[in-house]
């Protein structure tokens, strides 16, 4: 008994460990917060062109100049330092402005201001990313960006990633000023990358390009598991096709916020929404995989209907919302997400005792995507240089567990069918070769019941003959009957008999 717990822990404890590496690697080496790189200190970045060589892209994730509850713009800086109160912040530290205005709103307005001391006469970009949410931007008191209007009395919401390209004079003043009034983030919550200007190109293109490598490799995925599903009338093929179509609405946002000026509504709603429908799917298929208990099936799918429900409301009402909502919804979210972790894990690790097939690989996957919970709570302070978060590094590797274990299923369903098919083949041949057989023994006991007709007269005729002693004719007969009976000789062909 002990032995067997051992194995049990022991395939549980290697797949833990293979994530946790997989998840503290990413956070160390693809993370804007971990890169050692120089970063503005009160409200100033000075670079040499030495460090601009040494590293080539630079995320600005702190030492920003906050003006809260101000829209500020280059008159309000034309005779020095604005006297308003102002703080130091770090990007993506704060989510929401529910500190600045009201205490129980998480909708405001703000000016972020960062001074930048750098080579003269060189190209700069900076990648600006999804600000909540509407904002414009001065470079050096020139106005090069707007996104709706941050003007409280004329709001209008806007979002889009964008490229900003200047050529600096030396020293460059930033001024961005953000509103929101209908998100439930506000303001910059992401770091932007700043550096010359083909380097920002080429980190933003690979980022894009991996997105949309991805994007269409889900969507691949997704036409051929419904072709599949529909010719093999399997349902567990169609929900995965469901599923990937929920995971492309959920990570397509980089392609869509490139490429695209949205409105917060609805666009991100959906976007909410997606996740959780993936996390609906993910249970559902695996439920179906598992063979799990139907009760306890109604329970957790159930339960995941509802979330997904509070997700697509919580997302339409963002612009009434609380900050008390919000912090209740958020906690809500983290016990689901833990109640969604430990059915996965417990649901397959009894499908994997009651040996039931392919469940390791699903297992496996269970554990990564557990795990990447895990280290998202313990690791908050994660923005993914490429790729996704580490729940959609997660969500990944079990959607690869669960195409594995599908795809088995087809390739085994496939086999089975080949060989219905192939049986049906050779029985369909065997039917025809007798019937053929039955014809051909058909007329040979229509021929001998005719021969045997045929004898009993002939028979008849010479005892009719005998009788009255007429041997001329019997003879006669005798002769016309061997001239119209031509034995011909038998040809053999098989000895054997059978």
């Amino acid at each position: 008994m002990k032995d067997k717990l051992h194995i049990r822990f022991l395939w549980l404890l290697v797949p833990f460990l293979a994530a946790s590496c997989l998840y503290l690697f990413l956070y160390q080496y693809n993370n804007k917060y971990t890169r050692t790189t120089i970063q503005p200190a009160n409200g100033l970045l000075i670079l040499s062109e030495k460090e601009l060589q040494t590293d080539p892209v630079r995320f600005l994730k702190s030492g920003w100049s906050f003006y809260p509850d101000q829209l500020l713009s280059p008159e309000d800086f034309s005779d020095g330092i604005p006297d308003s109160y102002q703080f130091y912040t770090q990007i993506g530290q704060r989510s929401h402005f529910h500190s600045y205005s009201l205490p129980d709103s998480p909708h405001g307005y703000g000016t972020y201001v960062l001074w930048l001391s750098l080579p003269a006469e060189q190209s700069y970009t900076l990648e600006l990313p999804e600000i909540f949410s509407a904002c414009k931007l001065y470079v050096d008191d020139q106005l090069v960006l707007t996104l709706g209007d941050p003007d409280p009395a004329h709001y209008i919401p806007r979002i889009q990633e964008r490229l900003i390209t200047f050529t600096s004079t030396g020293m460059t003043r930033l001024i961005l000023c953000v509103s929101d009034y209908s998100h439930y983030y506000s303001g910059m919550v992401y770091p932007p990358a700043f550096d010359p200007s083909h380097n920002v190109e080429l980190y933003h293109n690979l980022r894009i390009g991996i997105c949309i490598a991805f994007e269409s490799l889900a969507l691949l995925i997704a036409v051929l598991a419904l072709f599949l599903g529909l010719h093999s009338h399997q349902k567990n093929i169609l929900i995965f096709v469901v599923l990937c179509i929920s995971i492309i609405g959920f990570t397509a946002y980089p392609l869509f916020h490139t490429f695209l000026i949205v409105p917060v509504f609805p666009w991100y709603s959906l976007e909410l929404f997606s996740g959780y429908v993936v996390a609906w799917l993910v249970l559902v298929l695996h439920n179906r995989l598992c063979s799990m208990d139907q009760h306890l099936c109604r329970i957790s799918q159930g339960t995941a209907l509802i979330v997904c429900t509070i997700a697509l409301c919580y997302g339409l009402t963002s612009a009434s919302l609380t900050v008390p909502v919000m912090n209740g919804f958020s906690i809500l979210t983290n016990w689901y997400k833990a109640f969604c972790v430990l059915y996965l894990l417990i649901s397959s690790a009894d499908a994997l005792s009651r040996r039931q097939p392919d469940t390791l690989a699903l297992f496996c996957g269970d554990v990564f995507y557990g795990t990447a919970f895990l280290w998202d709570l313990l690791l908050p302070a994660y923005e993914p240089v490429y790729g996704g978060w580490l729940t959609e590094w997660g969500t990944l590797i079990l959607f690869l567990c669960m195409l594995y274990t599908l795809w088995h299923d087809i390739t085994q369903a496939y086999i089975f069918r080949y060989s219905f098919q192939e049986e049906r083949r050779q029985l369909t041949r065997q039917v025809a070769i007798q019937q053929s057989h039955y014809l051909s023994l058909t007329e040979k006991i229509d021929e001998t019941i005719r021969m045997r007709h045929d004898q009993r007269h002939h028979m008849q005729l010479l005892r009719s003959c005998l009788e009255h002693q007429q041997y001329e004719q019997m003879k006669e007969y005798l002769n016309e009957y061997e001239d119209s009976y031509e034995l011909g000789e038998r040809t053999v062909l098989c000895r054997n008999l059978v």
